[in-house]
């Protein structure tokens, strides 16, 4: 994401140079108001190049997942912005006192969370004077060091049980997540059952519809078979894609237990829709599949 926010950036920069450019040559640095309410062609320019890069800022951040434009308040980020641009840039030392900076103000927030707030303005007065010496006393920053991994041992304790209370807490709504799903699921197939005879159960808890019907032999066990599918969840969201294109999988190996249990029961030519719970499902934790969903597989057996 830091990298296409660099790139608009970088693209909206070449459209407002050229735009100066069109402008200077047709009505000169003191040019009229072009609409962003300014007098000066130094306001109107600095205006458009705000409008610009903010604009298509916006639109990175309106392709973003629904559950990822959540994560930055945007308050926060003018702030942050404002701060930035108040910078002389040509300035080396100015940029590497924001980058140090930024990274200290990290690290204390976590010693905030803890619950050790230390005092901002008293960090950055004990910081300058350090950085202002012309030498450092090696007596008296080895008495600092020491006080400092003494009270350190302390805070390292909070912060390791702070860890261990995040674990359980994630653990917790992971399990409450998980029988969510895993209730959900069997509503689903109830309801789906109920209102469509076709759909096949099988022992291990597989449900699969026949959408088409195939012709020859049924693939085994460790054979490797060219499928199109198309995997998502009981709501519709869909997780992953051949995109109409068939590719190779593998019966056994990394294939997930549904497939393993569902492919042989094609013919080539043949499609299905697997209903595969969670238990035949991803084993390992699947970006777009949390824990406990039951997932839903379109399977065209393409080539055996």
């Amino acid at each position: 994401m830091y990298r296409s926010i660099n790139r608009i950036f970088h693209s909206a920069a070449v459209v407002v140079i050229l735009a100066s450019c069109s402008s200077e040559s047709s009505e000169g640095p003191d040019a009229p108001d072009n609409g962003y309410g300014a007098e000066t062609f130094a306001d109107s320019i600095s205006a458009a190049y705000g409008e610009v890069v903010g604009a298509q800022l916006n639109i990175s951040f309106a392709s973003l997942p629904p559950e990822k434009q959540l994560v930055i308040d945007r308050d926060a980020f003018m702030a942050g912005l404002r701060n930035a641009l108040m910078l002389d840039a040509s300035d080396r030392g100015q940029i590497e006192g924001l980058w140090r900076g930024t990274e200290l103000a990290e690290q204390l927030d976590y010693y905030d969370a803890v619950g050790v707030r230390l005092d901002r303005d008293k960090v950055a007065e004990e910081y300058g004077k350090a950085l202002a010496e012309e030498t450092v006393d090696a007596a008296a920053y080895d008495a600092a060091q020491a006080d400092y991994d003494r009270m350190m041992t302390s805070v390292q304790h909070l912060i390791l049980e702070k860890m261990r209370a995040d674990r359980r807490q994630q653990m917790m709504l992971a399990q409450q997540m998980r029988n969510a799903n895993i209730e959900a699921a069997r509503n689903f197939v109830e309801k789906l059952q109920r209102e469509d005879k076709t759909v096949t159960a099988t022992e291990s808890g597989l449900f699969y519809k026949v959408l088409r019907q195939g012709q020859g032999d049924s693939p085994v066990s460790g054979s490797t078979v060219e499928v199109d599918y198309t995997v998502s969840t009981i709501d519709g969201h869909i997780v992953d894609s051949s995109r109409g294109s068939a590719v190779p999988v593998e019966i056994g190996g990394s294939t997930i237990a549904g497939l393993q249990e569902g492919l042989p029961l094609m013919k080539q030519g043949a499609k299905y829709r697997f209903y595969v719970p969670s238990h035949l499902g991803f084993v390992r934790s699947t970006p777009g599949v949390e824990p406990g969903q039951m997932l839903v597989i379109d399977v065209e057996l393409v080539k055996i």
